[in-house]
């Protein structure tokens, strides 16, 4: 007998993770600009000759990450502008449309990613000597040191009043509306 696994896709949100929802729609212009200069970035490095035509594997890895880095930039770019469309004027959402707001987020940190490897993959075919286990080195404790950041900022984020003002705020209305105090009814 199959066993039926309920993730409750389209619940609502507590608070908290409402208040995730609208500062990611908020960041999402951003997000666009960072995407777009990403698969700038990406496109003017596969303009070098090296990539035309891939002289050695070491390049071809290196056209093949520039290529997926820009892609994922442009499908960021995409998809956060119809989210921003669809979510236009939204005061509440489910779980299914939280996880969809997180997209463009990370498919950038997906294509930032597949831009440092294919750069540090250029490099390295570019200096076989210890210049490029140097730059391995910088690169890889710099990605380390953001997971470490992202980690730290994933456990501010879900302990109670991480988002700061805007959730003391609305929890505060949000209290005085469920007790009464407060005539308005919406949050």
């Amino acid at each position: 007998m199959p066993v039926a696994i309920d993730f409750q896709l389209n619940s609502p949100l507590r608070l908290h993770s409402t208040l995730v929802f609208l500062r990611l729609l908020r960041f999402l212009p951003s997000l666009n600009i960072l995407s777009a200069l990403t698969a700038g970035a990406s496109t003017a490095l596969l303009q070098m000759p090296e990539f035309h035509p891939s002289s050695t594997p070491v390049y071809s890895a290196a056209e093949g990450l520039l290529t997926v880095s820009a892609a994922s930039a442009v499908i960021s770019i995409m998809l956060a502008t119809m989210l921003l469309f669809r979510f236009e004027g939204h005061e509440t959402a489910t779980r299914m449309e939280y996880i969809q707001v997180w997209s463009p987020l990370v498919l950038l940190d997906h294509s930032i990613l597949a831009f440092l490897a294919g750069l540090l993959t250029w490099y390295v075919g570019k200096n076989y000597n210890w210049r490029a286990v140097v730059m391995a080195g910088v690169v890889g404790s710099l990605i380390v040191y953001s997971g470490f950041i992202a980690v730290g900022m994933y456990q501010s984020l879900h302990r109670e009043n991480g988002l700061g003002r805007e959730e003391i705020e609305k929890s505060a209305h949000a209290r005085r509306v469920a007790s009464g105090e407060d005539g308005n009814t919406g949050i």
